[in-house]
């Protein structure tokens, strides 16, 4: 069985992993290192080359450990959450048991010596509203129940694929810029952070993604791009992220972002693949 995402993430990079490996797999070669630190729901990682060694992660800590575990427990991860309910009214599957779900998740968000606190994260990313995790100041996950009639929870065959997917990946919990600057000649990093200006998404952890943190990405970017490394990027395409990557190549692209409620309002939107002049 081939891998799939495996939860929903608002940003995800479904529709789009196709044209964004055409970019990455001619740089791809023997002693390559696949590397990217905002993960979400890996659509890319799980569509990059089975086999390729890879440095994977995401800030976000209950998904970072999501991840992680998966790696180890993809069954019981799988099997576990589906006991959380599937069918609406059913089990956990309640307006009353989703409040109480997210509260034990705010509890225990995640474990580094438990993976049942990163299934139940896997059953609510399903059961909130559109796949969006959002984190406020005091780090407590606040998203609504959404209206799913059944929830689409991975099976525990294709939380295998995912973990053999990953048997030569490195999982990383934590924020981007160790990641970035371990990228040397030869290796491929896709960058695809909150993008800017886009407020729906940068409350992905409480400390949130503003200006300065666009500005250490563009010059991890650039480091990395000057060790040789193939650098691809995705973000908003606005004044500012322009003026950041003035010396990389800029590719417009429309992205359909699906965090608005109805479907009228999830328009394309004005965005940029940003290309470092690396070649491999």
């Amino acid at each position: 069985m081939s891998p799939v995402p495996f939860l929903p993430w608002a940003g995800s990079k479904r529709k789009l992993v196709d044209r964004i490996l055409a970019q990455l797999q001619p740089h791809l070669h023997p002693g390559s290192t696949y590397i990217e630190p905002f993960l979400g729901a890996g659509a890319v990682a799980l569509a990059v080359p089975a086999g390729t060694p890879m440095v994977i992660g995401d800030a976000c800590q209950p998904l970072g450990y999501l991840w992680w575990w998966i790696k180890q427990e993809p069954e019981a991860i799988a099997e576990y959450a589906a006991g959380f309910g599937i069918e609406r009214e059913a089990g956990w599957n309640t307006d009353e048991g989703y409040i109480a779900a997210r509260f034990d998740h705010n509890v225990e968000p995640f474990s580094a010596t438990d993976w049942r606190p990163s299934a139940r994260f896997l059953w609510l990313m399903h059961a909130c509203f559109n796949g969006l995790h959002r984190e406020n100041k005091l780090g407590y996950f606040n998203v609504p129940r959404g209206d799913r009639v059944r929830l689409n929870i991975p099976t525990p065959a294709e939380l295998r694929a995912v973990a053999d997917h990953l048997v030569n990946a490195e999982v990383i919990v934590g924020d981007f810029e160790p990641m970035v600057d371990a990228a040397q000649a030869r290796d491929v990093v896709y960058l695809d952070p909150p993008y800017d200006g886009d407020k729906s998404f940068v409350g992905y952890t409480k400390e949130g993604f503003g200006i300065n943190d666009q500005a250490r990405l563009a010059e991890a970017f650039l480091r990395a791009a000057q060790r040789g490394a193939y650098v691809l990027g995705s973000n908003a395409d606005t004044e500012y992220i322009r003026s950041l990557y003035s010396a990389a190549w800029l590719h417009e692209v429309d992205e359909e972002r699906r965090v608005a409620a109805n479907a009228e309002s999830r328009l394309a939107a004005p965005c940029v693949f940003i290309e470092s002049g690396g070649r491999g």
